[in-house]
């Protein structure tokens, strides 16, 4: 027989943030998401039935309906009574884990927390299960290691088939991309990102140039990851998206939203980033 213990119990004994250094700023400090959590709400979300693929829906959630294996820390639901798929339910279900995810894994004190996951609460309460996959398979959630990949992906995915597929869709898509409002600033004060980007014209046309991963990330970041005076890394491939993420808040969060608008995220490989 299986030892478990309730969600909230479990998240006692865990960290749910940590705060590391910016990559190639070993002196700034940033709270993140620890991975034993991160991995924990993916599989809560994961409990959930697919509003696409699924006839079936919880009749009702509660915290106390969600119990953790300590052995292998993943959850799954008890006591819960399943009835005919209905939108109605589907919508709650989603707002109902939304709300788990705040108070009992966070006891509602949000505002630490990063600046992705916390629109991640704000969209399962206003889009809830209209918006499935992409809070699935979002970026707060995802492993920093893959943080770098993610980019990759969504961006690749864009300029490569979706401009193919439906010209008028992937303009769209960059168009309502949410940049912060002086983001070449931003990139400019950040002297990893400004010869990362340097050679872009910085107009508002160009801002989807610090998402083009395909042609930078693989080399060309490390060409300006030594310190020249201590000739030492600074980052690496992976850091590359997690310092992207924090000096552009949000972008990567709102690229995979207006994709999910869309409904082509679907066809972008996000799975295996999300075990």
């Amino acid at each position: 027989m299986r030892t478990s213990v309730s969600l909230s119990d479990y998240v006692k004994r865990i960290a749910t943030t940590e705060t590391v250094p910016l990559p190639g700023y070993p002196h700034v400090q940033r709270s993140v998401l620890t991975e034993q959590v991160q991995q924990l709400m993916r599989r809560v979300l994961a409990l959930m039935p697919d509003p696409e693929n699924n006839i079936r829906c919880l009749s009702k959630l509660k915290a106390e309906n969600v119990r953790v294996e300590l052995a292998t820390g993943r959850p799954f639901l008890h006591a819960v009574s399943w009835t005919w798929y209905s939108d109605n339910l589907a919508k709650k279900n989603y707002a109902r884990v939304g709300e788990i995810f705040k108070e009992t894994i966070f006891n509602g004190a949000l505002a630490s927390l990063p600046l992705d996951f916390q629109e991640l609460l704000k969209l399962m309460g206003t889009m809830e299960h209209m918006a499935s996959y992409a809070i699935q398979h979002h970026c707060s959630l995802v492993w920093a290691v893959d943080k770098k990949e993610l980019f990759a992906r969504v961006y690749d995915f864009s300029n490569d088939i979706l401009q193919k597929w439906n010209y008028s869709a992937y303009t769209g898509v960059m168009n309502d991309l949410k940049f912060p409002q002086y983001w070449h600033i931003l990139v400019q004060q950040n002297p990893y990102l400004d010869m990362f980007f340097r050679g872009s014209t910085y107009t508002p046309g160009a801002a989807k140039e610090v998402l083009r991963f395909k042609r930078n990330t693989y080399i060309h970041c490390l060409q300006h990851a030594w310190d020249t005076t201590t000739r030492q890394q600074m980052y690496d491939q992976a850091d590359m998206g997690e310092l992207l993420e924090t000096v552009l808040p949000l972008v990567l969060h709102s690229f995979q939203l207006e994709l999910d608008k869309r409904g082509v995220l679907r066809n972008i490989a996000l799975t295996s980033l999300f075990q």
